[in-house]
């Protein structure tokens, strides 16, 4: 149910609508929310604003099985590079210095956990790719996690969370990067599961 007032949803003022979001295109769109600065500055009360907006769609009712667990909403952001600059002592246990921005990508990877070697081979294989489209592994960092809060149909199947710092190659781009690699890793995450 759109709950504008239809007289807003087609006002428009003597500049046109005077900012980023045209009111005449109000409709449902009920589980989206934006929050950016327009002049591109990157500070935390923006990540805190996106926190905000994402816990007012709780509404959405995007709940498991039991209360406590979600859908795996989250927000989405410009890598913190001060951040990782304090966490380089974390990346495979010894301290990296990390490339400068534009030249660091950082690979969310999500894996199922096991005992039997799975997730060593993953990671080879994510590197193998890696190293293959001319970019050089700076290595991984586990990805801290409380799960305090979480449901138990979300601990019983939390994977585990790791990051691959990834330095570009001379000459190379790394925006197509995850493109290219994803549908490789997600195929051999398959056969890992089928033969781990």
């Amino acid at each position: 149910m759109t709950r504008t007032d239809p007289d807003i949803a087609t006002r428009k003022d003597a500049a046109g609508f005077g900012g980023v979001h045209d009111p005449s295109f109000f409709h449902d769109g009920c589980g989206v929310a934006c929050v950016a600065r327009l002049d591109g500055k990157a500070i935390h009360e923006t990540i805190d604003r996106g926190l905000v907006a994402l816990d007012r769609l709780e509404h959405r009712g995007a709940a498991g099985a039991d209360e406590s667990t979600g859908d795996g909403a989250g927000i989405m952001f410009g890598l913190p590079h001060e951040f990782f600059r304090s966490r380089t002592a974390e990346i495979d246990t010894r301290p990296v210095v990390l490339p400068r921005p534009g030249k660091l990508a950082v690979a969310m990877c999500f894996v199922r956990r096991d005992t039997v070697g799975g997730t060593e081979r993953i990671r080879r294989r994510v590197e193998e790719l890696v190293e293959a489209a001319g970019h050089r592994v700076i290595g991984w960092r586990q990805v801290p996690v409380d799960e305090t809060s979480c449901g138990q149909l979300a601990r019983e199947t939390a994977p585990r969370i790791s990051q691959l710092f990834i330095e570009a190659g001379p000459g190379k781009v790394l925006s197509g990067l995850v493109r290219r690699i994803s549908p490789s890793v997600g195929l051999r995450d398959m056969e890992v599961g089928q033969s781990g």
